[in-house]
Formats: structure tokens, C-alpha cells, sequence
């Protein structure tokens, strides 16, 4: 958490608005001043997208009713019933 602090307050304030143009020499610069490698950049900013995809993916027009649709199935949703075990007694009762 520390290294993640470190790194955005590295960043000017128009970098952190707008990740997108971080380039190289922006990315070495960003982790020099916080003291980590600039892989460890290139993996917040990984996340940081992976995030965005998935916000606008929950946020979308249709994401109440799945949202919705999905707590139905939850609260009503029962699990089968497993059949019961074939024994002697089941085949004398046929």
C-alpha cells in the first residue's frame, strides 16, 4: 500500500487525471522519485485499467437488472437435490 501511495504521489497532477500519457521517461522519472522499478508502475497502471474495464462494465445502462436479476438468484435460488443411492431395498420396492 505504501509502494502504491508513493508511486501516485510521484505523479503530477495532470498524470494522475490522465494515466494515458505516461511514457518512458515519465515512468522512470515517477519511480525514481517513489523508489521502486518501473515494472512495478507498469503493474498499477495494469490494475488501474483492469479496474476502469471493470466499473463501466458494472456501471453500464443495463447494470441494474443484472445487478437485480443476479439478488433473485441468490436469495431464491436452491440447490438440487441429489438422487438417492440405488440399495436393495430401493429395487424390492419397485
Amino acid at each position: 500500500m505504501a509502494r502504491t501511495a508513493a508511486i501516485i504521489q510521484s505523479m503530477t497532477p495532470y498524470e494522475r487525471e490522465n494515466p494515458s500519457v505516461l511514457n518512458s521517461s515519465r515512468k522512470r522519472r515517477i519511480a525514481l522519485g517513489a523508489g521502486v522499478k518501473v515494472e512495478d508502475i507498469n503493474k498499477l497502471l495494469k490494475q488501474f485499467d483492469m479496474m476502469n474495464q471493470m466499473m463501466k462494465q458494472f456501471s453500464g445502462p443495463g447494470a441494474a437488472k443484472k445487478d437485480e436479476a443476479h439478488g433473485q438468484i441468490r436469495r431464491h435460488g436452491r440447490p438440487r437435490r441429489l438422487p438417492r443411492p440405488v440399495t436393495k431395498q430401493s429395487f424390492q420396492l419397485i
